[in-house]
């Protein structure tokens, strides 16, 4: 089986007083794998942070971070297996944005 190089194209147009325009291909391989990076770096830290860490109203816990860290994962595992299409495609007035996965 061959693997495809799945892309999240992001795009945004804004037109009128000043023209913006960006074009971004994000391969969701290499995201996937500094997301996997970052969950890594969670779990040494979950080590050192008792799970019933105090939490003020300016901070979130270490555990739920890497709990949503690997939802994300999954999230991106399921966007990796699926056919190309489009998550946002959105234009008001001057502006246009659009999110694709190809």
């Amino acid at each position: 089986m061959t693997k495809v190089l799945r892309v999240l194209w992001v795009k945004v147009n804004i037109s009128g007083g000043k023209h913006f325009y960006l074009n971004l291909p994000i391969s969701l391989y290499a995201f996937g794998e500094l997301l996997d990076c970052v969950i890594d770096i969670f779990d040494v830290v979950c080590f050192f942070v008792p799970k019933q860490q105090l939490t003020s109203s300016s901070s979130f816990p270490v555990h739920a971070l890497r709990s949503l860290m690997k939802g994300l994962t999954n999230l991106m595992d399921s966007l990796v297996c699926s056919e190309s299409y489009e998550l946002v495609n959105v234009d008001v007035e001057n502006v246009k944005v659009s999110v694709i996965i190809r």
